[in-house]
């Protein structure tokens, strides 16, 4: 396993239900696909031009995590779990783009680039 992975998360896959909430809102739900898994969150500069003009910006972040050989796609969640102590610790994060290196499958230093986007939850229910 790559040094440095100094964190948890989790691995959520999202999916539409076939229902709508009471208002007329798709109903998102989730599965956990995988749990603990150890991984490295650095997160990205915000675009300064968008700063100087008092835009809203996303909030993006880089992932790094082992083995090469899971399975997560676009549009999954993560969940960061620890350390307890990190600001990012509890956050949820939607993956953009998944990058897999250009290492064989079972070589050990094989591993995956997530760029995530930062969810902020406009509400507590869904």
């Amino acid at each position: 396993m790559p040094l440095g992975l100094n964190a948890k998360m989790r691995v959520w896959r999202m999916d539409n239900a076939p229902v709508d909430d009471d208002v007329g809102g798709a109903i998102v739900t989730g599965s956990v696909v995988y749990d603990c898994l150890p991984c490295r969150l650095t997160p990205q500069r915000a675009n300064m031009m968008l700063l100087q003009q008092g835009l809203e910006t996303e909030r993006m972040a880089l992932v790094l995590t082992h083995p090469s050989t899971l399975l997560i796609y676009e549009r999954d969640e993560i969940e960061m779990l620890g350390p307890a102590n990190s600001p990012y610790d509890g956050m949820r994060w939607r993956v953009i783009d998944v990058e897999r290196w250009g290492l064989h499958p079972s070589d050990p230093r094989a591993s995956l680039t997530l760029t995530v986007s930062r969810i902020d939850r406009s509400r507590a229910v869904q």
